[in-house]
């Protein structure tokens, strides 16, 4: 006999993914830029690989900004839970199959990447 545990993971991408109306590099420069004032000391051996989990709504609002964990520096993170929120422009809603706009979770890598 043998025990075995499996926990599938299932992902629905929609047929038009939400996005930054400007494009991801437009709002890359915008994190980018409005983080030096909280990422210039930093030692980098320190700083961790973080995600912010968000959601796009159907209406074009972000809703649920959260982080899957800290990047070592608190002050990094609350600078980028309160970016998201106020990132300027527009953000387009995911579109599904039948042509209706549907809430997307994005996610966007910050810290040190890598393996």
């Amino acid at each position: 006999m043998e025990n075995s545990y499996s926990t599938p993971h299932h992902t629905i991408v929609p047929e038009y993914q939400a996005r930054y109306k400007s494009g991801k590099e437009a709002l890359a420069t915008f994190l980018k830029e409005n983080t030096k004032n909280v990422t210039a000391n930093l030692d980098a051996k320190k700083l961790q690989a973080a995600k912010l989990f968000f959601t796009v709504t159907k209406s074009g609002t972000i809703e649920n900004v959260k982080l899957d964990r800290p990047s070592g520096y608190p002050e990094v993170d609350e600078a980028m839970v309160d970016l998201i929120n106020k990132a300027p422009g527009i953000w387009i809603p995911a579109i599904n199959y039948k042509g209706e706009k549907v809430d997307q979770e994005l996610v966007v890598s910050f810290g040190l990447m890598g393996c």
